[in-house]
């Protein structure tokens, strides 16, 4: 009998251990649940701030003149990880660091604009010089075989006119 009462004892204690190592385990699942909620909220401030700070030198740098165009824009931008890495970052924009760095971003703005500006010129003078090629090649078209001689380029009859002795 003693034996029986120490085989049941046994699994008693057996069921008692399974079950607070259990109990252990849903503790140690909430505990985890509970901390990864605290990091979400906590990497979410981090995101908020960065916002707020990002759209705060983005008015700051509109009431300068700057317009969006001017902001690097892209990883393929060479100037897009410096300005990137003044601007978002997780410290709050004071009147002290935005007179840091606000002739830095200034530098990159004005380097931003000048190649955007040029970019656009080059854009424009290949859509005009397009157009006028279009444009010539359709004239071309509606005109007579004579007439098309007279269309050549100077260099060309100057030197057409010297092959042939003609002046």
């Amino acid at each position: 009998m003693a034996r029986a009462e120490n085989e049941a004892a046994l699994v008693n204690w057996e069921n008692d251990r399974k079950q607070a190592i259990a109990q252990k385990e849903e503790d140690g699942r909430l505990i985890a649940g509970v901390i990864a909620a605290f990091e979400r909220d906590k990497q979410q401030v981090v995101q908020n701030t960065i916002i707020a700070r990002r759209l705060e030198i983005e008015r700051r740098l509109a009431e300068l003149g700057w317009t969006e165009e001017d902001i690097p824009s892209g990883r393929l931008c060479d100037r897009f990880g410096p300005y990137s890495q003044l601007v978002n970052q997780s410290k709050p924009l004071t009147e002290r660091i935005w007179a840091n760095i606000k002739p830095k971003l200034i530098t990159i703005l004005q380097a931003n604009r000048a190649e955007r500006l040029e970019d656009e010129r080059l854009k424009r003078i290949q859509e005009r010089k397009a157009h006028l090629s279009k444009l010539f090649l359709n004239t071309k078209d509606q005109m007579s075989p004579t007439l098309i001689e007279q269309l050549t380029i100077p260099e060309q009859r100057q030197h057409s006119a010297t092959l042939t002795g003609s002046d």
